[in-house]
């Protein structure tokens, strides 16, 4: 069973992970992938998220699952 902060670390981490989605696929415009790449790592920074570090991003991630499928099912 997970603790309450890993599951707002791993919630923290789905969120980066989907802003990076939309400035990788084009889904904003360059001003808004800048201002989506702010966005990173002030959620990062403000969770404990070291997003340089590949073992606790790959430990937190949501992949194969993205926040966009979970509301897509629901």
């Amino acid at each position: 069973m997970t603790s309450p902060v890993e599951n707002r670390k791993r919630l923290a981490m789905g969120i980066v992970e989907y802003l990076d989605k939309a400035v990788t696929e084009s889904l904003v415009s360059s001003d808004g992938a800048e201002s989506l790449e702010i966005a990173k790592q002030c959620i990062a920074d403000a969770f404990g998220l070291n997003l340089e570090d590949d073992a606790q991003v790959k430990e937190l991630s949501l992949k194969p699952f993205s926040l966009d499928k979970v509301f897509d099912v629901y």
